[in-house]
């Protein structure tokens, strides 16, 4: 009778054990850490190249997800009078989001994080990186395109 008792019990615990397993991963996406590579363009040094990191914050009694991003570059020159800028951009209807504004130091190195407000990456195809006037006020990126990533989402070879 005990040893039935505590085999009863066992596969209670296995059970709940379970239960706890399946209702974390149904909770937290499977991609929790997405990394997006950039590489330089023809306007960069050759050796430019950089990396942006998104890892999802997650809160259950809040609704607003967050992101942190951390960005990092090397092999940048540094501009007078000139900043880099990263962006999302919307490979279907142009839209873009800006998210941060850096300079380099003085071997080309960049390095910067924040927490974003965004519910998916999914609608953003591209990262670009542009070198933009140091007090630009057109909120629109410039034509100069540093660095480029392409996100996982979009297809290969719709660059």
């Amino acid at each position: 009778m005990r040893e039935g008792l505590w085999i009863e019990r066992r596969r209670i615990g296995l059970v709940a054990v379970v239960a706890i397993c399946l209702f974390m991963f149904s909770v937290v996406p499977a991609q929790a850490v997405k990394v997006i590579t950039m590489i330089g363009t023809d306007a960069a040094p050759e050796q430019a190249h950089g990396a942006v990191r998104f890892r999802w914050l997650f809160d259950p009694d809040d609704d607003i997800h967050r992101v942190k991003m951390r960005f990092n570059a090397e092999g940048l020159l540094r501009r007078h009078g000139r900043v880099y800028s990263l962006w999302f951009v919307d490979g279907q209807t142009g839209q873009t989001l800006l998210l941060g504004t850096f300079d380099t130091d003085r071997d080309g190195s960049a390095e910067f994080s924040q927490v974003l407000q965004i519910n998916t990456l999914d609608y953003y195809e591209r990262l670009i990186v542009t070198s933009e006037p140091q007090n630009d006020m057109d909120p629109r990126p410039d034509e100069l395109i540093v660095l480029r990533g392409i996100s996982p989402n979009q297809p290969r070879g719709s660059n």
